[in-house]
């Protein structure tokens, strides 16, 4: 692709964003990747100027001036990028992403905004917006297994979200129901098998302050000794933390890199379950190090990507897959 053909790719798979429709990338096209993340989250910022100065900074970043204009193009997407950028991902690996996209949309609003299709049908790997959150799923393979897990979704209208995804294809866990945490709050199970707490905070705002409209909710044996190692690898910090028994934590929130999990007891149908999570750091080599010496177990050794992004990937002892990432400047060749 010449870079003429490049910079106006970009600026299609751009207004295709804006528009709210799905890039469409090929596989060919995979070296787009990181410059359209970037633009994936600016999409939803508030001003048409931002989306103006996103479209010059990409062309600019893809080759429109000399050596020193494009690296600095690249350090500033690298900045911006480390500037709005939701640091704790849940990552949805299930047997059919296809049907899961459909869910999420009809459900829950979903907003597609990036899908790689698989060579050979699937996909990939997909983005997508659910009000201030964002997702990131694909089709299991042999190396990535499918794996359910939860996600705790505010919304304003608990009700209302309930029956959307009832009729979207959820399987029904229970009702909406007041609980006495101040929540009305209901669970359905998606095609994938993801366990949803669908929830409306009574009161003057539906969500608790810190929270983003998804949380991944880790359902655990032992949280106690997952916050211990949260702690310890990550630099989590408790927001709040509800003890139930001497020694065990019934529901915590914790904050790691500015973005909040949350994580709980197993207990009667419950768990546990287990997710994939994508956790943008300063230094990938270093937390993944810091994970493996809290008892963490390697599963891929930290190595530049082609999309642009520095990661590897550590087991914890929960069955919780974790891959830590930083941002290239720029995308290896």
């Amino acid at each position: 692709m010449s870079e003429r053909d490049r910079i106006e790719r970009i600026d299609g798979c751009v207004s295709a964003m804006l528009a709210g429709d799905d890039p469409a990338l090929s596989p060919s096209e995979r070296d787009l990747l990181p410059l359209l993340r970037v633009a994936a989250h600016l999409l939803n910022l508030p001003r048409e100027a931002f989306a103006l100065q996103l479209r010059a900074d990409l062309d600019a970043q893809a080759g429109g001036a000399g050596t020193g204009d494009a690296a600095a193009a690249a350090g500033a997407g690298e900045s911006r990028a480390r500037a709005v950028r939701q640091a704790l991902v849940p990552y949805l690996v299930v047997p059919d992403a296809t049907r899961l996209l459909a869910f999420l949309r009809d459900a829950f609003g979903a907003t597609e905004v990036m899908r790689v299709p698989r060579p050979g049908g699937g996909v990939q790997h997909a983005e997508v917006a659910i009000g201030d959150a964002r997702i990131e799923l694909a089709d299991g393979t042999d190396a990535y297994a499918s794996r359910a897990g939860a996600l705790h979704l505010y919304v304003p209208d608990a009700d209302a979200a309930y029956e959307r995804a009832v009729a979207a294809g959820a399987t029904a866990l229970y009702a909406p129901v007041d609980q006495p945490y101040g929540d009305r709050e209901a669970g359905v199970r998606d095609p994938g098998g993801n366990a949803w707490f669908i929830a409306t905070r009574r009161g003057a705002v539906h969500r608790p302050e810190g929270l983003r409209t998804v949380t991944p909710y880790l359902v655990v044996r032992d949280a106690a000794r997952l916050v211990e190692f949260a702690q310890r690898a990550f630099g989590a910090s408790v927001v709040e933390s509800h003890e139930g028994p001497p020694g065990t934590v019934m529901h915590a929130t914790l904050d790691i890199g500015g973005s909040a999990v949350e994580l709980g007891e197993a207990r009667g149908p419950f768990g546990p379950t287990s997710l994939m999570l994508h956790l943008y750091v300063p230094d990938a080599d270093d937390a993944w190090q810091r994970a493996v010496e809290a008892g963490a177990k390697p599963i891929a050794p930290v190595q530049d990507q082609p999309y642009g992004e520095r990661n590897g990937g550590v087991e914890d002892g929960f069955g919780n897959q974790w891959y830590v990432a930083q941002i290239l400047a720029s995308p290896s060749s």
